[in-house]
């Protein structure tokens, strides 16, 4: 399931114009509302209706609990900021998934 984060790449910047901008990006931040821990990245503002169905189905209803400005100087908790950016400039969305537990990985 870790396709939908894009991990690929070599998470720097296409460049491009824009300069500075070119490196930060306004991020929308979505909560699950069907699996804990799970949230949704999206390039600000965020349409949560252009997400692809089979995300909408894993994830459920989204609610929106903040917004934010991701630049490679600030770190986020559970994910790699440069990659988080990458994924809202190629895709328009990054998918968080909660940490598997020794359960988690018996269960699937």
């Amino acid at each position: 399931m870790t396709s939908e984060c894009g991990t690929g790449g070599s998470g720097q910047s296409s460049g491009g114009v824009g300069g500075d901008n070119e490196l930060a990006v306004l991020a929308t931040v979505y909560r699950s509302t069907r699996r804990d821990g799970c949230y949704v990245f999206m390039r600000a503002p965020g349409d949560v209706d252009s997400l692809p169905g089979e995300l909408r189905q894993l994830t459920g209803d989204l609610v929106q609990v903040m917004e934010l400005e991701l630049s490679r100087e600030r770190s986020l908790a559970r994910e790699n900021v440069e990659t988080v950016m990458a994924n809202l400039r190629t895709q328009g969305y990054h998918l968080q998934l909660p940490p598997r537990t020794g359960e988690d990985s018996v269960a699937r």
